[in-house]
């Protein structure tokens, strides 16, 4: 008996201090050791936006990829990495590292890196084109379809430039023309389609396109608002207004239907009475 009591008081004051190492103590103090920040994301242009426009027409026509870093990173710190280990496994594109490296490899032979760029590049292809329909109601092309050289292909300089043709001349199609009334006539008759010969990288926003209160950026291919100063004035107050690009104003984040004898003021973006 004495032996089971002593074994249960040992039993109980093993638990009473194993909670109490547990609970918090509020009179001891830790000193942290050294706290690990997150690091500032770091903000600048990208190695895109600094090169002129002649540089983008010169990187949408490179083949070799040691040819594209070079042209962005003439003194050498742009390197070209291998994808990690956990990428192969996450995108799912591989099964296993081996067959990673196996696909590889027989990339590296056959060397379809640059034939599947070439094949991508901005070039006359061959597509079809539908023709314009007849003028009368009751009339079709024979062929309704065809196919034509026109610039198509990939502007990888800057996502606003797209594909665009330089040069281009109108080629005469001989087509039928058929009635589909009654009288189904037909006769042979040529009709024009544009045919591209040379293409090129150019922006999508032309500067046709920008306002009077715009100028046209032509490294970046859009229309930026002259008035810059209004802009940062127009941010300051960001908690109920905002800067419309488009229009280069500032306005009202939300606007009201005011009530009868009220109207919207456009200052302080809220219904007033109307004096």
């Amino acid at each position: 008996m004495k032996a089971a009591a002593a074994a249960l008081v040992v039993l109980t004051v093993a638990v009473v201090w194993a909670s109490a190492q547990r609970r918090p103590r509020n009179d001891v103090i830790i000193f942290p050791g050294p706290v690990e920040r997150q690091s500032a994301p770091q903000t600048g242009s990208s190695l895109l936006d600094l090169l002129t426009p002649q540089q983008m027409d010169e990187l949408d026509t490179l083949d070799n990829v040691e040819d594209v870093i070079a042209l962005l990173s003439p003194s050498g710190s742009l390197v070209l990495m291998e994808p990690p280990v956990q990428m192969i496994r996450k995108t799912q594109v591989f099964e296993s590292r081996s067959a990673y490296f196996s696909q590889k490899v027989q990339l590296r032979r056959q060397n379809s890196t640059t034939s599947l760029f070439a094949q991508a590049k901005c070039l006359p292809r061959n597509r079809t084109v539908c023709l314009p329909k007849p003028a009368g109601l009751h009339q079709m092309y024979f062929p309704s379809c065809v196919e034509i050289e026109q610039c198509e292909g990939c502007c990888f300089s800057n996502p606003m430039r797209s594909c665009q043709p330089l040069k281009a001349e109108n080629v005469a199609i001989e087509v039928n023309l058929l009635e589909t009334n009654d009288s189904k006539k037909r006769e042979k008759l040529e009709v024009f389609v544009e045919k591209h010969t040379k293409c090129g990288c150019r922006c999508i926003t032309k500067k046709k396109d920008c306002t009077a209160k715009q100028r046209y950026n032509e490294t970046k291919c859009v229309c930026q608002c002259k008035n810059e100063s209004m802009e940062r004035e127009c941010r300051a107050v960001g908690n109920i207004k905002t800067w419309d690009r488009n229009k280069c104003e500032c306005v009202c984040l939300e606007t009201e239907h005011c009530a009868t004898g009220l109207h919207f003021n456009t200052d302080t973006c809220r219904c007033e009475k109307a004096w």
